[in-house]
């Protein structure tokens, strides 16, 4: 619901911040810190979140839809710190999302129409097919990842990218 109501009401200002490389770059920074802070957050127990920490991954999937901001990452982390076991997070995490990209599918459905009618309809069968396929073999490493207890390791890589994103936002001034 937080997702939801945020998205519905701030659509236009999120959707300008895609555009604006400072927030981008700092976002990833952000995120890349949020994500290292579970390298001492991996030995949760709970099989589910309590209804409290429910709440919590729900505000931490609102927060998400900030660009560069990840919602498996951010609702992943936000059950890890309230103790949930770590594939089970990425459980839950995975649940979460559904109805967040069912409903932003449907608020953009207007442009994926547009977008099918222009590109035509083998085009977007492959691209939808590989998007499937793809994201099937990220969550089996994300699940890997987070039973090593090793979630922590992409904070790295947001770090880098952030930075760059920072001094292509030097440079363009």
């Amino acid at each position: 619901m937080p997702a939801a109501v945020e998205g519905l009401l701030f659509r236009h200002q999120i959707e300008a911040l895609c555009t604006n490389l400072l927030f981008v770059g700092a976002a990833f920074v952000v995120m890349g810190g949020v994500l290292w802070t579970t390298r001492t957050r991996m030995g949760g127990t709970r099989e589910r979140p309590s209804p409290t920490a429910a709440g919590w991954i729900g505000i931490a999937q609102a927060i998400a839809i900030a660009p560069a901001i990840s919602r498996s990452g951010s609702t992943i982390t936000a059950a890890l710190w309230n103790d949930v076991e770590p594939v089970q997070a990425a459980n839950f995490s995975f649940i979460l999302g559904l109805p967040a990209i069912a409903g932003a599918a449907l608020l953009e459905s207007k442009e994926i129409i547009r977008g099918a009618e222009h590109i035509g309809s083998a085009p977007v069968g492959v691209a939808c097919a590989t998007a499937f396929v793809s994201g099937l073999l990220a969550i089996g490493l994300l699940r890997r990842v987070l039973r090593a207890r090793a979630f922590h390791r992409f904070a790295p890589y947001l770090w880098v990218l952030g930075v760059v994103t920072l001094v292509l936002w030097a440079v363009r001034r």
